[in-house]
Parts: C-alpha cells; sequence; structure tokens
C-alpha cells in the first residue's frame, strides 16, 4: 500500500538557490572541527602553536564570539552530545566539555598525552576518539571520563566513526584500516597501504564504508572494509573529512575543494564556494544547511532553502514518498492548466511539464537518488513539495 503525505501549502512566491557564503569568524587561526545543536547554535574549535579557540553562535552563524585557552593548542574535533552538552579533543589528549550549549568549557580527564583527533558519539553517553599511535579511548559517561582500549594500531588514528553499538570502524596513516565487531574491545586490520594516508572514514551500513584521503583520493567498500573501489573524485588535493546527512547525500572538505555527493558515493561534484584556503572540516545540520572550516579561521556555510512568503490553503497530495519508479501528483481542483518544475540539490531544473489531469503521474524510473524539489505554477500562485527518489 501506499503511503499517502497531504500537504495543504498555497505559496504566493518561491524560490529555490544553493550557495556556500563566507561567515565572519573574527579570529585568523585555523578552524579544524565544527558541531552544532540546531539551525541556530553551533560551535567551532580550533588554534595554533600559542592558543586555542573555540567559536560559538547563537544565530546560525551570522555572528561568531571566541573564547581563548592560553594553556593548550591546537583543537582538532568538537560534537554535539544533546541537552546543551558538546565535547572537544586537541593536542596533548587535551579535552573540554560544556554543558551550556557552548558558553562555557571545563576540561575533561583524558588518561593520556597523545594528541587526539577525532570523536565520535553513537549516544550522549558512549563515545570514542583516536589519536596518534593508533590511540583508541572510550567514554561510557558522556566524556567526563575516558579509558584506552586494550588494543593499539601500529601507526597513528585519524577518523573513527561506528554504525550501531557493535560495528565500528576506524583508519589513518598508512593507509591503515581497523574495524571491530563487537563494539571496539577487538580490532581487525583491514587494509594496509603504506603510500596513503586516509584522513576520514564513514560507515553507511554494516558492510558499506566510504573513505577519503590525500591526493584526492575516495574509495567504497561493499563488504566492512575488505576490498576496497576508488571512486572518481575529480580533484588531485587532498580530502579532509567527509559527512554523510543520510545514506544517499554526502560532503567531503579538502585543500581548496568542495566534494558532494548524492547518490551514496557513486559520483562526486565539486561544489562553487567563495574562499580558496584549506577546508579541514565540515557538519551537516539538517537537510540543505551545513558548514565548512578551515586555515585563517575561514568559515563558509551552505544553504540549500525554498523560501516563500504568505501562505492560504489547498489540498493536493503528493505520493508515494520516497518512491522508487513515480510519483502522483493529485490536486482538488483543476479549472486550468498548471505548469510542473522539478529541481535537483542544486537548484537545477530536471524536469518540466504542463498538468492537465488530476492526477498526474510523474516517471522517475532512472534517476539519480536522492532529494527533489517540486514546484507547481497557475498563473501567480506556487504550490512547493519535496520528494525522495530511492
Amino acid at each position: 500500500m501506499y503511503k499517502l503525505f497531504t500537504l495543504a501549502l498555497l505559496l504566493l512566491s518561491f524560490s529555490i538557490h544553493a550557495q556556500w557564503y563566507n561567515q565572519v569568524s573574527g579570529v585568523s587561526e585555523n578552524l579544524y572541527g565544527v558541531a552544532f545543536a540546531n539551525k541556530d547554535t553551533g560551535v567551532v574549535v580550533g588554534g595554533s602553536l600559542n592558543n586555542s579557540v573555540f567559536l560559538r553562535t547563537l544565530d546560525g552563524g551570522m555572528h561568531w564570539s571566541p573564547t581563548y585557552f592560553n594553556d593548550t593548542k591546537w583543537m582538532y574535533d568538537v560534537v554535539y552530545l544533546g541537552d546543551g552538552a558538546f565535547i572537544a579533543c586537541g593536542n596533548n589528549g587535551v579535552m573540554y566539555k560544556s554543558t551550556d550549549y557552548g558558553q562555557s568549557w571545563l576540561p575533561r580527564p583524558s588518561g593520556t598525552n597523545e594528541w587526539l583527533y577525532n570523536l565520535f558519539f553513537l549516544n550522549p553517553d558512549t563515545g570514542y576518539c583516536v589519536g596518534q599511535n593508533g590511540l583508541i579511548l572510550r567514554s561510557v559517561n558522556g566524556g567526563n571520563n575516558w579509558s584506552a582500549l586494550s588494543y593499539q594500531a601500529p601507526s597513528t588514528l585519524l577518523s573513527i566513526c561506528f554504525l550501531d553499538e557493535l560495528h565500528g570502524i576506524t583508519c589513518g596513516m598508512g593507509g591503515r584500516i581497523f574495524r571491530t565487531t563487537d563494539g571496539g574491545n577487538q580490532w581487525e586490520e583491514v587494509n594496509n597501504e603504506e603510500n596513503k594516508t586516509l584522513k576520514s572514514i564513514s560507515m553507511l551500513t554494516p558492510d558499506t564504508v566510504m573513505v577519503c584521503g590525500i591526493n584526492g583520493m575516495i574509495e567504497f567498500s561493499s563488504d566492512s572494509g575488505l576490498n576496497w573501489v576508488t571512486q572518481i573524485s575529480t580533484t588531485p588535493y587532498n580530502l579532509n573529512d567527509m559527512v554523510f546527512s543520510d545514506k544517499l547525500t554526502g560532503y567531503i572538505a579538502g585543500d581548496g575543494v568542495l566534494l558532494k555527493t548524492t547518490d551514496g558515493g557513486q559520483t562526486w561534484f565539486q561544489m562553487n564556494y567563495p574562499v580558496t584556503t584549506e577546508l579541514f572540516g565540515i557538519d551537516v545540520i539538517d537537510f540543505g544547511t551545513a558548514y565548512a572550516v578551515g586555515e585563517s579561521g575561514t568559515i563558509i556555510k551552505n544553504d540549500l532553502t525554498i523560501q516563500v512568503e504568505e501562505e492560504s490553503m489547498i489540498s493536493y497530495l503528493i505520493y508515494p514518498n520516497p518512491t522508487s519508479d513515480r510519483i502522483l501528483i493529485q490536486l482538488d481542483e483543476m479549472f486550468e492548466p498548471y505548469t510542473l518544475f522539478i529541481y535537483n540539490q542544486q537548484g537545477q531544473i530536471v524536469f518540466s511539464d504542463n498538468l492537465t489531469q488530476s492526477p498526474y503521474t510523474l516517471s522517475i524510473a532512472g534517476w539519480p537518488l536522492g532529494m527533489y524539489y517540486g514546484r507547481i505554477n497557475r498563473g501567480g500562485q506556487t504550490i512547493a513539495f519535496r520528494f525522495v527518489a530511492k
């Protein structure tokens, strides 16, 4: 049975756009990590040889306020735990935690002096951190305390992620990749290529893994990392951080490049953005909103939004959603023809037609997977909707 989604919004103005634009950070330090609690409140961390810096916004990045710590240096990652809590890691085993949405920060003991590069939390309590000399840390109390796992890899680890409480994967220098199927108690090496440095890894399913690294390298595994296929990244530059908002939509930040996929990493395209600096970290807040941070205080934001004004009610149905082959568009009145436009995630028109009957069948067989935006015009009135091709 098809699941019906009833939409009832008639919009008198409509626009769709996708762009990256600069935000004024007010600092000159390199910025490495970014995390948001919601669309307005976020934290960016970074530092220099002289200090570490924490930036906080309460208005979606329009304004940023810095906090400096002169007794620490570089901070490399930050994650949001929920309920107002952020945690960050950096050089010499430094950990800081905030429980008031980034307003104040207190140190937390990591139990190590090794440099810490990446954090991943499965839930507000259980998290992992990786760093120098193959160190893997685990916390079971929201980052307040950490313990080193008995297994240590023979090289520095730069990224870690978990799909669930059992399945996790980590990567780093020397092209090494390790996986666990028991929550991190035991780790198995599944890849070793000395001439590669793997900087970021994402686990989409227990079998599906994506990794990126130096020299534009993107690789994909469909068997939990045992075998790897090289993807076409369209760039020779180093790729530093990867994030997926869902199983289809992902971003990669690199040295002078931003990449995006809307088909689960099968293909990647370069995005236009307004700076030439190196980008070290990226985070997706929700569909259509992302932040990337980088050298010399760089913060850029991406918006893919539908902007609308002045609403009144009209009944219509768009179903099924998500869909793999077709959608039906059912309008409650057909006094005159409607014009249909479909946009992809880059704001490009991929389909248009006149609607002269209801329901109208739109075939999407063979379309690239991902989110699409629809616009139906009649005279000066516009209906806006979106659907997922799966």
